[in-house]
């Protein structure tokens, strides 16, 4: 798994203008906890979130 999400990766959403710093990871509900730039924080699936390399 190489481009595996992991604390501190930035991530984008395909809705969503801009990129998004992983706080933190649940892997047994399958969730993120993810920071933007305003310093709001979301808790969103990980299937959703793809990695910015």
């Amino acid at each position: 798994m190489m481009n595996a999400i992991r604390r501190g990766d930035i991530v984008t959403l395909p809705a969503y203008d801009g990129t998004l710093l992983v706080r933190s990871i649940d892997h047994r509900f399958g969730t993120a906890v993810v920071e933007d730039g305003k310093g709001r924080r979301f808790s969103l699936g990980l299937s959703k979130l793809t990695k910015v390399i």
